[in-house]
């Protein structure tokens, strides 16, 4: 937490107020917190409680405590909620009750960003007022020690970089940006105001970015600015994670798919429904392709000869496309290849990992559909997310 909080400090285009949300947490955050504000030269100026009542309708405390130093102008807030209720509530309270300033920044406590990450994605949204939201591109921290965690790392390493400089990079100039990166978003104050995050699905960050869409904003991506993040540091925790927000596409398909299609107009509309058909329907598809290969080998029903041809053809594939996508992120951020952060992460992932991301797809899928047809879908996918 402590390097997000200085990284948001250390930012070229520096904040107004820096507010700091405690979820009820129930470990020392708070200590430290205080510690490192003390050691900045900050002291607590004023204390407050405040009551609101949540999208669900019932009563919250927060206790704020604002901390100012005679030497930075930077002014603290840190919040400390009495009950859990997830980053949705929390962010659209604090935009809405909190925030003084034109652009609200999230950035999540495993996070921490580029000191230009900030001024980099402000630079694309003044371009039009009608930008809500705005994001860069993460990095895996690569702080895992364990055998998993850094076979996590490494599947990341390879996801992002396809996803943010092919997919991202299409998305963008289609005029649809399929999900926001929550973990380092820049809002429009007002777009969040008006258009609050929901928490009706596994991807709220999914969600959020059809809503803003569909109410007539424009979301963008700053593919020079860069954020560092911490990946689970175990298989377990990888798998929670990835269920979760493979569930989302489809989720969101369920809840909001028709109601975003029919809203949004022109080339965003065909955008839209080209991503909403590519991660529900054709990823699914192709990752049933993929998983019966080796089924169908083992009963017979290929030859050794046509299952390594379609292997290969996969492998060439996802080759070209992070190549591809390596080649550009290493243009952006002015780095070289190398066999540890480029080779090694992609045969990793292949080799041990690219069976594992398709079986959660289809996990995801079934799980789905089950609370569909359970009845039980709105009741289970709203909570803390």
């Amino acid at each position: 937490m402590i390097d997000s909080i200085r990284s948001v400090m250390n930012q070229t285009h520096p904040p107004d107020s820096l507010i700091i949300v405690d979820d009820n947490s129930t470990d020392h955050t708070r200590d430290v917190v205080r510690e490192f504000l003390q050691r900045s030269g900050f002291r607590l100026a004023r204390r407050y409680s405040s009551l609101s009542t949540t999208s669900e309708g019932t009563r919250l405390a927060r206790g704020i405590e604002i901390f100012q130093s005679a030497e930075n102008p930077l002014r603290i807030l840190y919040v400390r909620n009495l009950t859990n209720v997830g980053k949705s509530e929390n962010l659209n309270w604090a935009s809405k009750y909190l925030s003084t300033s034109e652009y609200f920044v999230n950035v999540d406590a495993d996070t921490s960003i580029d000191p230009d990450y900030v001024r980099r994605v402000i630079e694309l949204m003044e371009r039009d007022p009608l930008i809500a939201a705005g994001f860069g591109c993460p990095i895996p921290k690569g702080v895992c020690k364990s055998l998993g965690g850094r076979l996590v790392e490494a599947t990341k390493t390879v996801a992002y970089r396809i996803h943010h400089f092919l997919f991202k990079v299409a998305q963008d100039r289609m005029e649809f940006v399929y999900n926001l990166m929550g973990c380092a978003l820049v809002y429009r104050t007002e777009a969040l105001r008006r258009v609050p995050r929901p928490n009706d699905t596994y991807a709220g960050d999914t969600s959020h970015a059809w809503e803003l869409q569909a109410a007539g904003y424009r979301v963008r991506v700053a593919h020079d600015a860069f954020a560092h993040t911490r990946e689970p540091c175990s298989i377990r925790g990888f798998l929670r994670q990835r269920i979760r927000w493979a569930s989302g596409p489809f989720q969101n398909l369920y809840l909001r798919g028709v109601r975003t299609l029919r809203r949004v107009r022109g080339r965003r509309r065909l955008s839209a429904l080209w991503n909403m058909f590519y991660y529900t329907v054709l990823s699914t598809k192709y990752a049933i392709l993929v998983l019966s290969i080796p089924l169908l080998l083992l009963l017979n029903l290929i030859t050794v000869d046509l299952f390594s041809r379609i292997i290969l053809l996969d492998f060439t594939l996802y080759g070209a496309a992070f190549s591809l996508s390596s080649t550009l992120f290493h243009k952006v951020r002015g780095s070289r290849p190398s066999l540890r952060g480029d080779v090694i992460p992609f045969i990793a992932f292949y080799v041990l990992m690219r069976f594992v991301w398709f079986t959660i797809t289809l996990v995801a899928l079934v799980e789905t559909l089950a609370d569909i047809i359970s009845g039980r879908a709105r009741e289970k996918w709203k909570g803390l997310h």
